[in-house]
Order: C-alpha cells, then structure tokens, then sequence
C-alpha cells in the first residue's frame, strides 16, 4: 500500500510524533474499515513509536461512537494537534 511505504520512508528519514486522522480519514480508524491497513498502520506505530490519534469531532460528525473505534487508535482533539504542530520540525498533511 503506497500509504504505508510513504509512512514507512518518513519514519527512516525523521521522527514521527503522530498521525493524526480527521475529516473523511477517521473512516479508516473504525471497525468497518479494511482491517489490513489497520494491522500495518498500527505495526508501524509500534515500530516507530508514534501515536494514531483520530479527531474526535470528525468522528462525531460522522455519527461514529467510542465503540467504532478499533484498537491502536485513539481519539483526540485540536488541542492535542495544535501542541503536536508546535512540537513538530514539519507538519504534513496528505
């Protein structure tokens, strides 16, 4: 999955702090979504020592509940993304 190779290469490169989902993405951090690229986005969390945050406020909008989310996710919020960007050398957004 181009996706996760992308991912994969920045982590070599420099370090993650997080992946943050929002809008349309946080469709990929539920139960109903494709289960594999879940399992690789989460092993290469662990690899890399990074978090899978999900904006809650997305998720809400998008009439998901706490129990829709799937393990290795969690939710979080602007604030977190804010401090997050602060942190950060870069900021990508794809």
């Amino acid at each position: 999955m181009p996706q996760i190779e992308l991912i994969e290469e920045l982590s070599k490169k420099a370090r993650i702090l997080s992946i943050f989902f929002t809008s349309e993405s946080v469709k990929l951090a539920t139960k109903k979504a494709d289960a594999s690229l879940q399992k690789e986005l989460v092993l290469l969390s662990k690899k890399a020592n990074f978090n899978l945050l999900v904006c809650g406020r997305a998720f809400d909008l998008h009439d998901f509940k706490q129990d829709d989310l799937a393990e290795g996710f969690t939710l979080s919020g602007n604030m977190e993304l804010s401090t997050l960007m602060v942190k950060a050398q870069k900021t990508l957004e794809f």
